[in-house]
């Protein structure tokens, strides 16, 4: 007991009796008749302490239903158009040139079979300037299908010269159209030209039917052609009252046409 009653004392002398006031006011002890009562001095708070790891991944629950379907969006923006592919083809008689925007495929000389044949082709072909002799062949002549030269025929001009042509491909296109009848094109088609329409001259009940075609208004001819004597000969086409209905045809007069794309 007494080695309990002067552990107080010495400290109760080690503090003034202001300096325990003040520590019991920090620590919250009371003070009862002037004189503090003993309490433990409340320390700072320790610093945190390192982040414990994470803990492990639960199980898996199971998969819940399926909801219904959403309603439909909005429809989205038209995109913008991709790259055309294809085109269309078509043969510039009279000229060896196509128009701007169209692509030259190749330039030749329309050919086809005699005027007085019985067989051969009825259509007007657009030979190149340049062929080729690559496959095996017979010697001699055979005759089986003779191919000449077309010339014009009581024409506007150039009478008795060979006619050119020109092959073109509008690779924009889809469609292309020979309007007979027409200088112009239906609505939404483009005009690639347009001149004359022409076929196998009718001279005599022998000579060959051939297919109509649209010549160049500007109508050019092979350079350095002259008349021949067994060609294809190609003339106007003409309306007769007697048949076609006159207006709005006139009789025997030339008959325009346009070649048209779209």
């Amino acid at each position: 007991m007494m080695k309990s009653g002067l552990f107080l004392f010495v400290t109760f002398g080690v503090f003034s009796s202001m300096q325990l006031l003040a520590l019991g006011q920090e620590s919250g002890s009371m003070v009862v008749g002037g004189t503090p009562s003993v309490s433990v001095l409340r320390g700072r708070d320790g610093r945190d302490g390192p982040r414990g790891r994470d803990g492990r991944d639960g199980v898996q629950g199971t998969v819940g239903l399926r909801g219904s379907p959403g309603m439909n969006g909005p429809p989205g923006t038209t995109g913008a158009p991709g790259p055309k592919s294809g085109g269309v083809v078509y043969t510039r008689w009279g000229k060896t040139t196509c128009r701007v925007g169209a692509n030259l495929v190749y330039a030749g000389v329309m050919a086809g079979s005699h005027h007085r044949a019985v067989g051969g082709g009825t259509t007007r072909l657009c030979m190149p300037n340049n062929p080729d002799y690559i496959l095996p062949f017979i010697n001699g002549v055979q005759s089986y299908s003779p191919l000449y030269n077309v010339e014009y025929q009581d024409t506007v001009r150039n009478h008795g010269h060979d006619i050119p042509c020109a092959v073109c491909v509008v690779p924009t296109k889809d469609l292309v159209l020979m309007v007979p009848g027409k200088s112009s094109c239906p609505a939404g088609f483009t005009r690639e030209y347009y001149g004359y329409l022409m076929s196998e001259k009718v001279l005599e009940e022998a000579h060959k039917r051939s297919t109509f075609e649209c010549v160049d208004k500007d109508l050019e001819s092979v350079h350095g052609s002259s008349h021949a004597q067994y060609p294809g000969l190609f003339g106007h086409v003409e309306a007769v009252c007697n048949a076609l209905a006159c207006p709005p045809y006139n009789n025997y007069k030339e008959i325009n046409c346009a070649m048209c794309t779209m």
